[in-house]
This record gives C-alpha cells, sequence and structure tokens, in this order.
C-alpha cells in the first residue's frame, strides 16, 4: 500500500507534466492563429491601380485616395415608418459625413437591388419568413452593389 501511495504524486507529477506541454502547445496554436488573422493586409500604391475599375466599373481616379467608395448605407421599413427615437439618424449621418454620399434603403428598395442585379438570389430572399432577415441580406448586397458602408438604425 505504501508503494502505491508513493508512485501517486510521481504519477501526478507527469500528468500535471503532460498538461502543461499540451496547454503551451495550445497556446502557441491559439497565438499563431491569432496573429495572421489580426495582420492587417499589405497597402499598396492606388496608382499601380489607375487603370482598374470597381465593381460599378466605374474608373478608379489616379488621385483617389480610399479603398472603400465614401458612402453610407441605412435600411428600415421606409423612411415614413422610422421609429422616433431613429427619426433624426439619416439628417445626423448627413451632417457628420459631409463628403459621404448617404443612401437610405426601404424595404421595397432592397427588393428592386435584389431583383434587378441579383435575380438568382431573389427565391431565397423572398422565401424569409421575417423582414428583418430581408433586411440583414440586403444589405450586404448593397455594399457589395455600390460599396461603402452599413451603419445600423440604432
Amino acid at each position: 500500500a505504501s508503494t502505491s501511495i508513493r508512485q501517486s504524486p510521481d504519477r501526478r507529477k507527469r500528468l500535471l507534466s503532460a498538461s502543461n506541454v499540451v496547454y503551451l502547445a495550445g497556446l502557441f496554436v491559439l497565438i499563431s492563429k491569432t496573429k495572421s488573422r489580426c495582420t492587417p493586409p499589405k497597402s499598396f500604391n492606388l496608382d499601380e491601380y489607375a487603370n482598374s475599375t470597381n465593381s460599378n466599373n466605374y474608373p478608379l481616379s489616379s488621385n483617389s485616395t480610399h479603398r472603400i467608395p465614401k458612402i453610407i448605407h441605412q435600411s428600415y421599413k421606409s423612411l415614413s415608418t422610422l421609429p422616433p427615437l431613429w427619426s433624426a439618424t439619416p439628417s445626423r449621418w448627413q451632417t457628420l459625413h459631409p463628403s459621404y454620399e448617404y443612401k437610405f434603403w426601404s424595404d421595397d428598395d432592397n427588393r428592386r437591388l435584389i431583383q434587378n442585379h441579383y435575380p438568382w438570389f431573389l427565391p431565397t430572399y423572398d422565401a424569409y419568413p421575417a423582414p428583418i432577415q430581408r433586411a440583414d441580406a440586403a444589405r450586404y448586397f448593397a455594399v457589395l452593389h455600390h460599396g461603402g458602408i452599413y451603419a445600423d438604425m440604432d
């Protein structure tokens, strides 16, 4: 009985040592994956892309300094149905960002965008059971088609 008691602390040390190795290996993998995902992309010289076009097939100007077009997208059922809490939101975005184009998308506008430019997605879009699901999907298509950023109302 005394030999099994003496072996028990040794065994714990070995297990503790093995768990430390596994723990450290896990940390190493986590840190290496996090670092690779958090590393910003290498910058590029816009002059090299002066003859390129964006998703709208408009030539990028050689004096452009923005990779993302200066367009703000927001959507809701319609402007007239914005809750009082959010009624000033569109004008505040426009006032605070005067150099940006502002696009408001109603539910009808969203469906027209999908219908006119992404008809392959329309059956899926129409099949969503809740309007918020359609609005959530449409925001990606608006940014894909026009570029810019999307900002929630809240």
